[in-house]
């Protein structure tokens, strides 16, 4: 089967317009009203795109200069996976930080219907706790 074009593939949007050019208006355009996206929050599935909403909010607000690099989606009928490259600085410390993960989506509609994300947040923390451990 031959392999969609990366920029053509939902999540490539996803990465670049709503993360990469800071534009939480696609949002609701992008994700199912009924959606649950799982791996944002600890032990908790977010629900439809204001639970999202939230998510991308809080992170934000923790981080600036967010970047996520796609490096390859593979696609196969309704569900594409994504590997990330995250770089971002946070906030309040300064620190810049980087980071990898996949993200796997179930479309329906053209949209994301269900997601599973599985960012190293580890590797996120350990590169903030130096600047914790110094505040």
């Amino acid at each position: 089967m031959p392999m969609r074009p990366l920029h053509s593939t939902l999540l490539f949007r996803w990465f670049d317009e709503v993360w990469n050019q800071d534009r939480p208006d696609v949002i609701p355009a992008l994700v199912h009203t009924e959606a649950t996206i799982r791996g944002l929050v600890p032990d908790d599935d977010a629900r439809g795109p204001a639970a999202f909403r939230a998510f991308y909010d809080q992170f934000r607000a923790d981080f600036q200069d967010i970047h996520i690099e796609v490096e390859k989606v593979v696609s196969e009928d309704d569900y594409e996976v994504a590997l990330c490259a995250v770089r971002a600085q946070h906030r309040t410390s300064g620190t810049p930080v980087s980071f990898s993960g996949l993200c796997m989506v179930h479309l329906q509609d053209g949209q994301i219907y269900e997601g599973w994300n599985h960012f190293d947040f580890g590797k996120l923390q350990e590169q903030l706790a130096p600047a914790a451990a110094m505040a």
